[in-house]
């Protein structure tokens, strides 16, 4: 094993066997890959035995990525690939985002961060205008089951109601077929509290779990976490599920942000437009004082005819909810 030492310097040259880093202070280590292969980088060593794994952060060639490293510990990291990479400093989650933003925007331009296909992708719009959901439609667009979804200032909590279950959060495919067969890049900005606990990523297809896309991540602490996925064919629906074990029976975790891109490349999950937000919201669903609206008077127009119910304060909810 090589030892390089870090002393703030932009680039370093990777010799091709697993390198140790050293000297290396920040919280996080950002990583471009500037070689013409894949790089891995762990905060822990023996990388070749520990790929695959959620301590091992893969780099394709080219693209940029992070991990969170010991700190305090023994001020290094490790690496394994052959070339140059560009390395940036981060204290925090937040920094090592706008990092990667810039690093991307300076290679590749503006028109690369990629499209989020999620509809309130942090959460913000609440329409229903609840503190606490459970097992229903709950902030705008995410769907749950098994779980109490409460309701923060900037994020969502969801922690599981029956011990040693899972709970799960998900958004629906209004157009799943224009997905179906495609590689997709999904990002969880998250927080997860119980130690033991894990979470995995999965997808539907026609009502069923479809076992070739696991996921699962099992940092504690605020994390951002990307996965690439090969989407089966007749896809329904993604979900991110908690799982609780022995260990942890009620497993909870603080969500911040998700992200649904095309492709292999996992673009940072930038601040969401709230007012488009709001309008792709009220396609789905709408509040209004009376129940006696033609749709087609509806502003902005519903995805479809919607059903009108009464609730308990006497407004009435319009739903065209998928």
């Amino acid at each position: 094993m090589a030892e390089i030492r870090y002393s703030h310097q932009n680039r370093i040259t990777l010799t091709g066997q697993e390198d140790v880093i050293t000297g290396y202070s920040p919280n996080y280590v950002v990583v471009c890959n500037d070689t013409g292969d894949t790089v891995y980088i762990s905060k822990e060593g023996n990388i070749s035995q520990k790929q695959g794994t959620s301590v091992v952060k893969t780099i394709p060639a080219g693209q940029t990525g992070y991990i969170a490293v010991a700190k305090g510990i023994c001020d290094r990291f490790f690496a394994v690939g052959k070339g140059d990479i560009t390395i940036a400093e981060a204290d925090t989650a937040e920094e090592c985002l706008t990092i990667i933003t810039e690093m991307l925007v300076g290679r590749l331009g503006e028109s690369y961060i990629g499209t989020n296909l999620l509809i309130n992708p942090d959460f913000a719009v609440n329409q229903r205008g609840m503190a606490n959901y459970s097992s229903t439609y709950t902030v705008d667009r995410w769907n749950t089951g098994g779980a109490k979804l409460t309701v923060n200032d900037g994020f969502i909590t969801l922690e599981n109601t029956t011990a040693k279950a899972a709970a799960t959060i998900y958004q629906s495919v209004e157009n799943p077929s224009a997905l179906s067969g495609k590689t997709v890049t999904l990002s969880f900005d998250y927080d997860l509290k119980t130690e033991g606990a894990w979470i995995a990523v999965q997808a539907v297809t026609n009502g069923s779990w479809n076992p070739s896309v696991p996921v699962h991540l099992t940092d504690t602490g605020r994390n951002v976490k990307s996965t690439v996925i090969a989407l089966p064919e007749n896809l329904t629906d993604l979900r991110l599920v908690i799982h609780s074990t022995d260990s942890a029976p009620f497993a909870i975790v603080d969500i911040y942000g998700a992200k649904l891109e095309l492709g292999s490349i996992a673009t940072p999950i930038i601040p969401a437009d709230p007012a488009t937000e709001l309008a792709k919201c009220q396609r789905y669903y709408q509040i209004h004082s009376t129940g006696d609206i033609a749709a087609v008077d509806l502003r902005p127009s519903m995805r479809a005819n919607p059903t009108v119910t009464q609730l308990s304060d006497g407004i009435f909810e319009y739903s065209s909810d998928l």
